[in-house]
């Protein structure tokens, strides 16, 4: 599956155009970096020649993970960031290309397009004359800076616990090496075995599939309300910045412990803005790097002394539904409007959607992007009634984008 935040490059001509219209607006330099794939390191050079003809200053951070070039890119403060990599769809042989600002967050695929299209180039007639020589800074030890920052948030002095992480990544895969290889030399003679819990680490990186002992997967709102829950018991962090679609129990669990919520769209790319905004690096890391959570949720319960199952449900019981209607699009600012004057709704706090109370549970109606979709997520004390107000609000809705009276 292609993600709205990747763009697909099949020749060096693209890496090279790419590399040219960054190298024209850099001042801090443009960072590269890749997954180790042969032909994703061919294509990064492309992109690396590209930035250098036009006078830029790469830095190169070698194979990486995504985690760590989002990091690499904020430290040092580069204007751009490109990490490639190989589709990791078993039936794709594709290169693809993520693009970051300088804050190490992805740029959508309107921005990526805004930048690559509005770029004025040199004529062929005048690149030799216009060409400049450029420099590389070689940085691909960052990811031993990154790894010992991770292990310094470590304060078990010895482990009783561990855990099956696994990965078809390789440079996920040589992160985990590393770690294991200290992890082991702290841990208690023949507790190796004691596996409190897996995870499966994917997207380049950033999402841990977190698994119970008995391998049972969370869904990702329970991951998120693990990832809060150890943030607010072992952290500074009391600002946290959740989707839209997360339950409210959750929200309510967060402030009984004295935690702040903020509200985002559910966007990849708000949430992490919101994060760097509110300085919640420590969340970043958390939702947008497997390795690291699994890390900070296997210190906690070894010092803690809880199990993960057990952590796991202590968690708000959440029962949610929800569906989806495909509207035009000129039709999704009408119908909004019409729902939240016809339901008495009032507005969600980042101010997308549209919270309506139920006489036994609470919907939320939330137009998907500019798809013309409107997705309605419904909470209740149980699941059948979760249902029942989303069918509900689902028809209703239906009948009120079809009546053209009102």
């Amino acid at each position: 599956m292609k993600r709205d935040y990747e763009t697909i490059i099949s020749t060096p001509e693209a890496g090279l155009k790419i590399g040219r219209i960054l190298g024209e607006k850099q001042s801090r330099g443009i960072g590269i970096a890749s997954d180790g794939e042969e032909a994703s390191m061919l294509f990064a050079e492309s992109v690396k020649v590209g930035i250098m003809f036009c006078g830029g200053t790469v830095y190169n951070y070698g194979e990486q993970n995504l985690p760590i070039m989002r990091s690499a890119v904020r430290f040092c403060r580069n204007d751009y960031g490109i990490y490639v990599h190989k589709s990791d769809a078993v039936d794709k042989d594709e290169i693809r290309i993520v693009m970051l600002d300088k804050y190490g967050i992805e740029l959508s695929a309107e921005q990526t397009e805004v930048l690559m299209n509005h770029s004025d180039f040199s004529t062929s007639q005048n690149l030799i004359k216009s060409a400049k020589s450029g420099r590389e800074k070689n940085l691909s030890e960052f990811k031993t800076y990154y790894i010992r920052h991770m292990m310094n948030n470590v304060r078990s002095r010895e482990f009783k616990v561990n855990f099956q992480l696994t990965t078809s990544l390789k440079p996920v895969s040589e992160v985990l090496s590393d770690i294991l290889s200290e992890f082991y030399s702290y841990m208690n003679r023949g507790f190796s075995d004691n596996y409190e819990f897996g995870g499966d680490i994917t997207d380049g990186g950033d999402r841990i599939i977190l698994k119970k002992s008995d391998g049972t997967e969370l869904s990702e709102e329970q991951a998120i309300s693990v990832m809060t829950y150890v943030l607010l018991r072992d952290s500074n962090v009391r600002t946290f910045v959740l989707p839209e679609t997360v339950s409210h129990s959750v929200e309510d669990a967060i402030l009984k412990l004295g935690g702040n919520v903020i509200r985002t769209e559910g966007g990849r790319r708000q949430r992490m803005e919101k994060m760097i905004e509110y300085g919640n690096e420590e969340q970043l890391m958390m939702e947008f790097d497997g390795v690291y959570a699994a890390v900070r949720i296997l210190d906690f319960l070894n010092r803690f002394e809880i199990s993960f199952d057990t952590l796991v449900e202590q968690l708000p019981n959440v029962f949610k539904a929800e569906a989806e209607i495909d509207l035009d699009n000129e039709k999704i600012e009408d119908i909004m409007r019409r729902i939240k004057r016809r339901y008495h709704g009032h507005e969600t706090q980042s101010g997308s959607g549209i919270k309506i109370e139920t006489g036994n549970g609470i919907a939320f109606v939330v137009p998907k992007g500019v798809s013309g979709i409107i997705k309605i997520i419904t909470e209740a004390e149980s699941m059948e009634a979760a249902e029942e107000i989303s069918t509900l609000f689902k028809n209703k809705i239906k009948m009120l984008a079809n009546d053209k009276t009102v």
